[in-house]
């Protein structure tokens, strides 16, 4: 199911590929990834989780997605 916002991207876009980057993103190489491969989209599931001592998911980090955020608009 797309949102309203999704939906004006993917019509937006339809007749060019869009191209989504996942897998290892993060901090420290979001800014080369984009300047390398200039995606529509990035995937930061994994690099913006928050975790206990012990392992367990405790949701995403707002302050990790702030960071990240603010490094991409830079």
């Amino acid at each position: 199911m797309l949102l309203k916002s999704q939906s004006c991207i993917v019509s937006h876009k339809k007749n060019k590929k869009m191209i989504f980057l996942a897998g290892g993103i993060d901090e420290t190489n979001v800014k080369r990834a984009i300047s390398q491969v200039a995606p529509d989209v990035i995937d930061l599931s994994s690099a913006v989780e928050k975790t206990s001592e012990d392992g367990t998911f405790r949701g995403k980090d707002p302050e990790k997605i702030r960071t990240i955020v603010t490094m991409v608009h830079d």
